[in-house]
């Protein structure tokens, strides 16, 4: 890039910037009033959510600033996101639209590099796996009126055992996490389940909620991140099923084992919670 265009763009960087700092962020009641004008087609109140929420955009694309890619152009995709959380917001969820927004930006920043750095060639119908596995099982309980082996859902999924096990863990390792952490905002589960999505951006979501975690479990003792990959079968590790085993794992007592898990969950919702109610961003 040319010492122009740069010039240019930090130009337009800073007048961008410049210009969304001046609008007011918005409470939770108006931010509810705005959702529920949207439902009823309102492109108004569309506009003013998205408008208000520009800068926290910003603060998200700032973590792929190492990409080697515009700001811009990743501010610009960060907005794509942004504007389709706006769309599909719903307010009945009891989840603040910030929480909500986060995994579509970061969706429509990971599909961006992705299709910058030639990645997207994932098989869609390896991602569709991961979706359709739970709804098989679901089936083939019902069916067999007891829980699947992990051969009979490679059989109806056509694969083998061994992806069936991967996919069992990257469908329900995090998302059991999150489950647990039951915050007040909601969980990843009404993101995914509330919204029409593509199975390739479900799967990006659960990419980036994976991302986002495993940050904020780098905050917490080696020990205390250990128990909790361990426990909920996190980062390649094989998910142990007691705390007793668990205990063995870490080479102590089960009741040693079972108190370590329980304040490193209390740890990471409290990191998890000082995120969701942050107001404002250091742009």
């Amino acid at each position: 890039m040319s010492r122009f265009n740069v010039d240019c763009d930090q130009h337009v960087l800073k007048t961008y910037l410049q210009e969304i700092r001046l609008t007011p962020l918005l409470t939770r009641e108006e931010e509810l009033a705005l959702a529920r004008r949207i439902q009823q087609g309102d492109e108004e109140a569309f506009q003013a959510l998205v408008r208000a929420n520009l800068r926290f955009v910003v603060n998200v694309v700032k973590r792929y600033r190492r990409s080697g890619l515009s700001l811009l152009d990743l501010i610009d995709e960060g907005n794509v996101g942004l504007c389709r959380a706006a769309r599909k917001y719903n307010p009945d969820l009891g989840l603040r639209f910030l929480s909500y927004a986060v995994w579509w930006i970061r969706n429509s920043l990971a599909l961006f590099l992705a299709r910058q750095g030639g990645i997207i060639s994932i098989p869609v119908k390896k991602i569709s796996l991961v979706y359709q596995l739970e709804t098989i099982h679901q089936k083939l309980h019902a069916k067999l009126h007891r829980p699947p082996r992990p051969e009979e859902l490679a059989g109806e999924l056509e694969v083998s055992v061994a992806e069936v096990n991967q996919l069992t863990q990257a469908l329900h390792g995090v998302v059991s996490l999150d489950r647990y952490l039951h915050l007040e905002n909601g969980h990843l589960k009404d993101v995914i389940d509330s919204s029409s999505t593509s199975p390739i951006e479900k799967h990006f979501c659960l990419m980036s909620f994976r991302e986002y975690l495993g940050e904020r479990m780098n905050q917490l003792k080696e020990r205390e991140k250990r128990a909790l990959e361990l426990y909920f079968g996190l980062e390649g590790t094989t998910k142990v099923t007691s705390f007793a085993e668990l205990g063995r794992a870490l080479s102590i007592s089960r009741e040693g084992a079972r108190l370590l898990f329980h304040r490193a969950i209390e740890r990471l919702k409290r990191i998890v919670s000082h995120d969701n109610q942050l107001t404002d961003w250091d742009l």
